[in-house]
Formats: structure tokens, sequence, C-alpha cells
């Protein structure tokens, strides 16, 4: 068990590309902090980003790993 999770956090997070691009936005476009997962979701959700402000709620922990590690992103 401890090699597995060892390997999990070695993989990139798979993110679907519409919500690292919506993430990308609010970096660059808010003074927010980006390690507040839920104002990041709820600033996603008042600007119409619906997808991503729901993967970031039920994604927290990969969210947090996504910030300082980057993504894989999927379609």
């Amino acid at each position: 068990m401890r090699e597995t999770r060892q390997r999990d956090s070695e993989m990139p997070v798979k993110v679907p590309r519409r919500v690292w691009e919506a993430i990308l936005y609010l970096r660059q476009s808010l003074q927010l902090d980006m390690h507040d997962a839920m104002r990041v979701s709820e600033a996603c959700a008042s600007r119409g980003l619906y997808e991503a402000a729901d993967w970031i709620l039920e994604n927290q922990d990969e969210y947090l790993k996504l910030l300082t590690e980057g993504p894989e992103t999927t379609d």
C-alpha cells in the first residue's frame, strides 16, 4: 500500500483541459489565494466556469497537488 501511495504522489494530476485553463485564467486575472480551494471554486462559479468550480470542490487534494506539480490535461 505504501508503494502505491508513493507512485500516486509521483504521477501528474489528471485534469480536464478546460478546468486547467479556468484555473490559469483566475491565477492571472485575480488577486486570490490559489491555495484556498473554496474561494477559487466560488470565483469560478461566479464567472460561469461551473465545470472548474465542481472539479475543484470534488478533488480538493488533487487541486492542491496540481498547483505545485502541474497537470496532465485531458479532453
